[in-house]
Parts: C-alpha cells; sequence; structure tokens
C-alpha cells in the first residue's frame, strides 16, 4: 500500500492540505500520537480512517486493517482516533478486532436466545407469563435485534435505569432479575463465556406494600368500574373477582373453563400455575358464580380462557388476558376513581383484610395460598375447604352490604 507517514499528529487542517500525487489513487498517512491509526486519502479530498495492526500467527506476524469510518460532521478526527485508542487497546492485549468483527457476524440476535428461553421456561406458567411481557416489552426492545455478544452490561443497565427513573423500581428489578436469568441461559448454553450481569444488585429497595381499600373505597371501586371509558367487561368481571375470591391477578386472568366444577363450586388452580408450585381448591360464592355465569353466557365454544385475549382482529383462544392490561385499566382511570392510587394486588390485599376484620384471621393464609414454613409444609396436609368455603362465603356476603351501603355487622366466628 501507498504510505506516507506524517511526522505530525492527523488533524482537519493537515488532511485537508493533502495533495494525492498524479497517477495515485489514494495516500495513507499514519498519525504520530496513536500507534495504528490511519487515514486514507483520496484526489477527491475523502478520507477514510483505519487502524493497522499487527497479529502473531505462529512464527509470524500479520498486518491487519480494521475500518473505522468515513471522515464526516459525526466522524470526526478526534472521535476517529477515540475509537481507534480503544480497539488498540484490544490489540495491545491479545486482542483481534477482526475476529471479534467475525464473531458478530456469526452471533445470534438476543431476540433469538430470548425465543429459546422462553421456549424452555413455558412449562413454569406464572413465569413464562411474566417473562415474556418483560422480554416483549419496550423497554429492552432495542437490545433485541443486537449479537448477544456485543451486548455489554452498560447497554442493559442503560434500559433498565431508564425503567426505574420514570418512576417504576419494582418493575425495574423485575426487569434486572429476568435479563439476568436469560443471559445464564446463554452462557449455559454456549451463546457467550460470561454473564455481564453478574454481582449486579436491585436497583432499589423494596417495601411491603400497606394499602387496601377500606368499606367506602371498596363500594366506590366498584360502582366505578362500570363507568371506566375504554375497559371491557372481561376486564372489569376479573377486577370484580379478584376481590371476591382473593386470588393472585395472573391467577384469575388465567383462569380455564376446565378448573371449574360449577357442580361442586370449586375452582381449582393447578400447582404448574399456583405461585407456590401447590394446587389450591378455591370455593367460589354465589357472588362469584353470578359473574362466571354471565360470562359463561358469552363464552365461545373454541375458547379456553374465562377471560380470553382479545386482539384487534377478534379472540386469541390461545392467549388469556393479562395482568398488566387489568393493572393498566386501574392506573390509567385513578381521576374518574377519585381514591389514594392503588393496583391490582392491593384488591387481594383488601379480601385479606376484611377476611380478618370478618374474624377468619386463622384461615387466611390458607385462602391466599400462601406457602407454609419448614416442616409444616410437609406433614401439615389438610385442604381447609371447609374453612375456606365459610370464610369466603361470609366475605362475598359483607361485600354485598358494602356495595349496598349498609352498616357492618360482624360476627364472631369460632375457629378454634
Amino acid at each position: 500500500m501507498s504510505v506516507k507517514r506524517s511526522k505530525r499528529r492527523l488533524t482537519d487542517q493537515f488532511l485537508n492540505s493533502i495533495e494525492v500525487p498524479e497517477g495515485k489513487k489514494y495516500v495513507w498517512l499514519s498519525d504520530n500520537k496513536q500507534p495504528g491509526f490511519w487515514a486514507r486519502v483520496f484526489p477527491s479530498g475523502s478520507v477514510t480512517f483505519y487502524i493497522i495492526y499487527y497479529v502473531h500467527d505462529g512464527e509470524t506476524h500479520k498486518q491487519r486493517r480494521e475500518k473505522i469510518g468515513k471522515k464526516s460532521d459525526r466522524l470526526t478526527v478526534a472521535k476517529a482516533r477515540e475509537i481507534a485508542a480503544e480497539k488498540m487497546t484490544r490489540v495491545n492485549a491479545g486482542g483481534d478486532p477482526q475476529t471479534e468483527k467475525d464473531r458478530l457476524k456469526e452471533s445470534p440476535p438476543l431476540s433469538q436466545i430470548r425465543d429459546e428461553y422462553l421456549e424452555d421456561r413455558r412449562g413454569e406458567v406464572k413465569a413464562h407469563i411474566e417473562e415474556n411481557r418483560i422480554l416483549h416489552g419496550k423497554d429492552i426492545g432495542k437490545l433485541m435485534p443486537l449479537p448477544i455478544v456485543s451486548i455489554d452490561r452498560m447497554a442493559i443497565m442503560a434500559a433498565i435505569g431508564k425503567i426505574k427513573r420514570r418512576g417504576a423500581p419494582v418493575s425495574s428489578n423485575r426487569t434486572l432479575s429476568t435479563m439476568k436469568r436469560l443471559f445464564n441461559f446463554a452462557v449455559t448454553y454456549g451463546y457467550i463465556q460470561d454473564n455481564p450481569l453478574l454481582g449486579i444488585k436491585r436497583l432499589a429497595k423494596e417495601k411491603a406494600r400497606q394499602r387496601y381499600l377500606n368499606e367506602q373505597e371498596i363500594r366506590v371501586f366498584w360502582d366505578t368500574l362500570d363507568k371506566l371509558p375504554g375497559v371491557s367487561p372481561h376486564t372489569s368481571a376479573a377486577l370484580r373477582l379478584i376481590l371476591i375470591t382473593a386470588q393472585r391477578p395472573g391467577e384469575v386472568c388465567s383462569m380455564e373453563w376446565d378448573e371449574l366444577d360449577l357442580d361442586n363450586n370449586v375452582w381449582t388452580i393447578p400447582a404448574s400455575k399456583s405461585k407456590n408450585e401447590m394446587e389450591n381448591r378455591v370455593p367460589l360464592p354465589p357472588f362469584a358464580l353470578e359473574i362466571i355465569s354471565e360470562l359463561a353466557g358469552q363464552r365461545r365454544q373454541s375458547e379456553q380462557y374465562v377471560f380470553p385475549f382479545y386482539a384487534g382482529s377478534g379472540v386469541n383462544p390461545e392467549r388469556h388476558l393479562q395482568p398488566h392490561s387489568i393493572s393498566h385499566a386501574i392506573r390509567r382511570n385513578r381521576a374518574l376513581f377519585g381514591l389514594e392510587p392503588f393496583t391490582h394486588h392491593d384488591l387481594r390485599r383488601s379480601a385479606a383484610t376484611h377476611l380478618e376484620r370478618l374474624g377468619f384471621g386463622l384461615v387466611v393464609e390458607r385462602v391466599l395460598n400462601h406457602k407454609r414454613p419448614g416442616i409444616a409444609a410437609v406433614y401439615q396436609r389438610y385442604s381447609y375447604d371447609k374453612e375456606k368455603r365459610e370464610a369466603l362465603d361470609a366475605w362475598a356476603t359483607d361485600l354485598h352490604r358494602l356495595i349496598e351501603g349498609k352498616e357492618s355487622k360482624v360476627l364472631a366466628i369460632n375457629q378454634g
């Protein structure tokens, strides 16, 4: 190659002054400040920046050339020198930018790893639903087309940091945890050598929520549901059933018709859907059955879910209403509710709180299907179906009273 070794630092003024000798297609100029940084100048005056370096190949040295880019307003001499310095640092450490470039071409995009990971997690229903939402969301969507080997900690944490800064600290923690598991999966299957998120702690401390709806707030919530613009009857029904049954939003949203025994008024949540991986039999009080009966009248034969997923073209029979959709329905209508902010999870906490008010404190943990600690989880197998039915029937009756605005008449419950 035609080389002219300059004795000065490459600058705009210097490069503009270069005249390519007649008959030459271009000249090469090296920078006397940054080793390996070169410029190729053409007769037209255009300039392209490169790094030129050597790699060891057994007993010989091979020259390699890596293009940085064409000089422009964005790629100035100073910027090109910075890039050259970074690349030459890797060369001096034994790396080869050309080999790394080849690796990028061969590396699958993060979206491919995401799809493989979600397929691997499909059996863990609750986790799969939440992770599917996070990994297909907009917050980290820009990372998905990128080769996985090119994605570093800075890029991932920049996306997660935006979630925290917009006022969603818990969501930022959940996204971080999901991305850690995704990159662990990539390490396990050999797509990358190390997890860039290893050692990163949660961005925000999480406090146990205390919010629940008092009697008056429940009345306002119930009455307002039917007046919310853009909220479907299925969404309203799901929110009401969370409050009536005290079950988790994700479990209610994914309720299937085959899980309902309407002859015995029981909903069986399979272990695969339950957070603690334990089957949960939920007695259905008449109040809940009224809502389910109304939904049954609207059911299409092909619908698997009680709360089907509605897309623009109609019902998707393989999907169900998503918890984040009912959460969004509450959040975007806060002004219409006129209450202190609350979430769909707070409806479950409200039911538990009012069950305690009614005297069912010893049964609440069973209704909520919380995992029992220690050895008790192994040996205490009693289902508490009878006690749970008494509790939820009493709560449904009291809920009727709250909605109608009547005075409280709490009965003493004998749990002994």
